[in-house]
């Protein structure tokens, strides 16, 4: 009869040690950014210094390449920054899947306007005057005029008044006071420097009347004698 030897056990193999990424103690906290809201982003100047961002291009310069600039972005305006000091400001091509997509990539929440609001400095925004005549600008509703309703228009924001003007004749429509802080100006969707002065139209108004049965005419409420006719001579 045989006996049964039992096999040896051979402790097994310690396994290879695997590589794991360190996972970091805090992670970063994202700033969560309002869809259509300010998206503040970076990149750096290419050798060539044109930027690329959402399809347009940005000419830096060669002489910037390296250098990373700030983008502080809404549909309306953009403004470019190095080392905190503004270089340029041009209108937007952003719409707000691109700022959705910019703030996915890196992208924050932005702060106050890059523009330093007060001291005699003007700036302006474009706005669509409501049924009622009215604007939004900064919580507050700002009496335009209700003729304007459902028309864009511009407005110049200086320290005391705000001039509704036509965006593209830049004429005057209304004045009206100015109820914004500085602050709230700073914070303004669309905040860029302004342009010349809006102007009052030029042109002389005119308008027609019949001189009435006893020689008089009325033009706002105002009575007046136009210059009578020089008579012929009888031969």
């Amino acid at each position: 009869m045989l006996a049964v030897v039992p096999s040896q056990r051979t402790p097994p193999a310690d396994p290879e040690p695997v590589d794991v990424p360190p996972v970091p103690a805090v992670l970063s906290e994202l700033v969560p950014v309002e869809a259509g809201g300010l998206v503040e982003f970076e990149r750096v100047v290419p050798a060539s210094g044109n930027l690329q961002v959402a399809g347009k291009q940005f000419w830096l310069g060669p002489s910037r390449s390296g250098l990373t600039v700030t983008f502080w972005a809404d549909t309306s305006v953009i403004h470019l920054l190095i080392a905190g000091t503004r270089i340029k400001a041009v209108r937007s091509h952003l719409s707000v899947a691109d700022l959705g997509r910019l703030a996915a990539r890196g992208g924050r929440a932005a702060g106050p306007s890059p523009l330093s609001a007060g001291d005699g400095v003007a700036f302006e925004v474009d706005r669509v005057v409501n049924n009622s005549g009215l604007v939004g600008l900064g919580g507050h509703q700002v009496l335009a005029a209700e003729i304007l309703g459902g028309r864009q228009v511009g407005i110049r924001i200086d320290d005391e008044t705000l001039s509704f003007f036509d965006l593209s004749s830049r004429e005057l429509l209304r004045v009206r006071p100015n109820p914004l802080t500085r602050e709230k100006v700073r914070r303004l969707r669309g905040l860029r420097p302004a342009g010349p002065p809006p102007r009052p139209r030029v042109e002389p108004v005119r308008v027609q009347r019949r001189v009435s049965a006893v020689g008089t005419v009325m033009v706002s409420a105002a009575r007046s004698s136009p210059s009578a006719a020089p008579t012929r001579a009888r031969p």
